[in-house]
């Protein structure tokens, strides 16, 4: 649990820190926090904006950020056109994804997957995507 919420760095088995955005990027672009690896300054997650601490998931390397959006390109496609038609589309893209892959639901964003899951779904989304969710 502590890999996934961004506690630990799986890379470097190493805590992690609470720091400014500027530590990150080298001035405010999102005003957020991060989590980031005590150990590689490259390890890193963002964290949700509010009062409490929470990262949007796991530690990630530069590999990994790239196959996270990567993965959000291709999977929002699928029910970004239809959210306006229905405004559930969103959360039923997220159940077929939690059904189709066997994640549990509360575990099903590209945040918490590490580079095997991101590569694996990535693979699969070219078969078994539905263009939409309406």
């Amino acid at each position: 649990m502590a890999i996934i919420t961004g506690q630990i760095c799986p890379y470097c088995n190493v805590s992690t820190e609470l720091v400014d955005e500027t530590e990150i990027y080298g001035e405010i672009l999102y005003g957020r926090k991060y989590l980031r690896c005590k150990v590689n300054r490259d390890h890193y997650v963002g964290c949700y904006r509010s009062k409490e601490v929470k990262s949007l998931g796991r530690i990630s390397n530069a590999d990994l950020r790239a196959l996270k959006v990567k993965c959000h390109v291709v999977f929002d496609r699928s029910w970004r056109d239809a959210i306006n038609s229905n405004p559930h589309a969103r959360i039923l893209a997220y159940k077929w994804l939690s059904d189709t892959f066997e994640i549990p639901f509360e575990y099903c964003h590209f945040g918490m997957m590490d580079e095997a899951w991101c590569l694996y779904i990535l693979s699969s989304f070219e078969s078994e995507l539905p263009m939409q969710f309406v």
